[in-house]
């Protein structure tokens, strides 16, 4: 007989997979080698949350939270802030570099909070200078499958497997170059792998949004790069408040030659 405390874990677990407690009490069951009983005193086995739904139009990269959703757009060194296009409402967007909008007046899959903190900023992301978009969901634990309406599903979906001592099971691992995940109702748990592998519980596949991790080497020649790349953004933006400041020291002294002139008048006058 399950426990108070085996049904409130069991009914947290299904609020954050978005799955019926009795989806996630037949996950368990699954889980458990064949014969095996719940004892009385354990919690129940249940999946580790699952990441959300995420994905790459070309345009534009996102991925999200249970309350946020980004959106990556990758630009070119030389576009300031003042060449970004912004303008959102609770239902459309419409945000780039201006003349050529990655999203211009997009009607969004799902509605945004009201007065929520949806923001944006220039920012690097792997080396890639971007403007990298935060958006406040209307609604929590919502799942996107897409950022505009009507547009495809997310390119990319990772689930993850249950994991017990007891459960003996050992992943099988395969490589494929597509995989979708079935609906929720039907859905098989799956399990990772460090390396990137899509990773099959039963005879479900789904192919993670992972990438191998890079040896040392590269990554410190990517941080490396990622520092020169700043150091030259930081330096560009210098220039222009240097030229800007030296502008304005021409105008002030134009300004006071203008204004000796104008009381040297006046003392002529007098």
């Amino acid at each position: 007989m399950d426990t108070p405390e085996m049904i409130e874990s069991r009914r947290e677990a299904a609020i954050k997979l978005g799955l019926t407690p009795d989806q996630v009490k037949g996950l368990e069951a699954q889980a458990r080698r064949g014969g095996e009983q719940a004892q009385g005193n354990e919690r129940p086995i249940v999946p580790m949350e699952k990441p959300l739904p995420s994905g790459d139009t070309g345009r534009y990269r996102w991925r999200q939270t249970n309350s946020e959703v980004e959106i990556i757009i990758p630009i070119e060194d030389g576009i300031k802030t003042r060449g970004v296009a912004w303008v959102i409402s609770e239902t459309t967007i419409t945000v780039g570099v201006k003349g050529r909008e990655a999203l211009k007046d997009a009607r969004l899959a799902h509605t945004l909070k009201k007065g929520g903190g949806h923001v944006w900023q220039i920012d690097r992301e792997h080396g890639e200078r971007c403007i990298l978009v935060t958006l406040e969901k209307n609604k929590l634990h919502e799942e996107w499958l897409s950022i505009e309406e009507g547009a495809g599903q997310a390119t990319s979906v990772l689930e993850s497997a249950p994991k017990h001592a007891s459960d003996g099971y050992t992943p099988t691992v395969r490589n494929t170059a597509v995989a979708a995940p079935s609906a929720l109702s039907s859905t098989i748990p799956t399990a990772s792998t460090p390396s990137g592998s899509v990773v099959t519980w039963g005879d479900a596949t789904v192919l993670p949004d992972i990438a191998p991790k890079p040896a040392s080497a590269d990554v410190n020649s990517k941080e490396k790069e990622r520092t020169s790349n700043k150091l030259a953004e930081v330096e560009r933006e210098l220039c222009d408040v240097q030229e800007e400041v030296a502008r304005l020291q021409r105008r002030e002294a134009e300004l006071q030659a203008r204004q000796h002139a104008l009381k040297q008048n006046l003392a002529n006058w007098s």
